[in-house]
Parts: structure tokens; C-alpha cells; sequence
């Protein structure tokens, strides 16, 4: 038990230096999924979007799912495709 809880404390240390695009492609992976789509990941969630340029996330929203909202490449509702651009990369100049 003491181990596991060192192995999630030095997991939690590591994905916190990364951008929430890397945590979502993290989170679809079977070893990591439960560890970053448990309630408990929220800090590192928040420490991610520090390590990115992008707005905060609203407080109705998980950061998970904010992630997934900005950088998925089709649409929440209908799942139409966006043809390979996600939000997050649409240049606004």
C-alpha cells in the first residue's frame, strides 16, 4: 500500500508537467484512465492548464471534459467530424 501511494504521488508529479492535451491522450489509455478520470486528478488537471496557453476552464465543466471539448476533432452533440482541426488550433488572426 505504501508503495502504490509513492507510485501515484511521483505519477501525479510527472503528469503535472504536462498540457492537457497530453493528459486527454493519457487519460484514453488503459493504464491511465483511472488514475486521470477519478475526481482525485483534479489538481493535476489545473496544474496542466497552467502549463498551456489556453483559457481556464468554466466551473460547470470538468477539466477532462474541457480538454476533450478543445482539442477533439468532431462535434460533442452530432460527432461530426471537424475534418481534422480541433478548436483549440483555429488561429483567430
Amino acid at each position: 500500500a505504501a508503495c502504490d501511494a509513492l507510485t501515484a504521488s511521483i505519477h501525479s508529479q510527472i503528469l503535472s508537467h504536462l498540457t492537457p492535451f497530453d493528459l486527454l491522450n493519457l487519460a484514453r489509455t488503459k493504464p491511465f484512465r483511472p488514475l486521470l478520470m477519478s475526481r482525485s486528478s483534479k489538481p493535476t488537471w489545473l496544474d496542466a492548464w497552467k502549463n498551456d496557453d489556453m483559457p481556464t476552464c468554466p466551473d460547470d465543466m470538468t477539466p477532462p471534459a474541457c480538454a476533450e471539448l478543445l482539442y477533439d476533432n468532431w462535434c460533442h452533440v452530432c460527432s461530426f467530424p471537424f475534418g481534422g482541426m480541433s478548436i483549440a488550433l483555429i488561429d483567430n488572426n
